[in-house]
């Protein structure tokens, strides 16, 4: 394909483009004995169309995640093998963006990606392990904004990616408001 002054123009590599993740997620047990790796979650995962779209692939480890229910432009989803397929509301056309809300939880398990020691909770998943705690287009040259709430114990400080954007406490938890553009 080439452009209006002649010069090559890439196609797109996939049919979509990850603008943004939204996380909540409640990892307030994970700081509590017997420090859990499991937590709840929710996800609004931003995306902008590419190419004619009625369904997005995710990377979403079968092993570490259960999904529970897909929201707002999802209307339905298979999680096997890795993979979460979630059909959407309509066909989507190039240029137009749209939101898929997804229900999660982690699982109790080992995985290298996301790890609860003893107080201390955090991940390591370069360069493809995010699909281990999140559900994602896992594929390190893929950017994207990320907007993150995690519940935690009133006296726990959480550090992540980007600036805090703000804290609220509540009795005994604290929500952590970190933003990364």
């Amino acid at each position: 394909a080439h452009d209006d002054n002649g010069a090559t123009r890439k196609r797109p590599t996939h049919s979509f483009d990850v603008i943004d993740y939204k996380f909540y997620l409640d990892i307030y047990k994970c700081f509590k004995i017997p420090f859990p790796k499991s937590f709840t979650a929710s996800l609004v995962i931003k995306l902008k169309v590419d190419s004619l779209l009625s369904s997005i692939k995710l990377d979403a480890g079968s092993y570490s995640l259960t999904v529970d229910s897909v929201r707002l432009a999802g209307v339905s989803f298979t999680h096997s093998n890795n993979n979460l397929n979630i059909a959407l509301n309509r066909t989507y056309n190039p240029g137009e963006t749209l939101d898929v809300k997804i229900y999660y939880r982690r699982k109790e398990v080992t995985d290298m990606a996301f790890y609860s020691l003893g107080g201390a909770v955090f991940t390591n998943c370069e360069p493809d392990g995010s699909r281990n705690w999140y559900p994602c287009w896992d594929k390190p040259n893929d950017k994207a904004t990320t907007d993150l709430t995690a519940k935690v114990p009133s006296n726990v400080r959480l550090g992540s990616n980007g600036r805090l954007n703000d804290s609220l406490v509540s009795g005994d938890t604290i929500l952590y408001h970190w933003v990364s553009r």
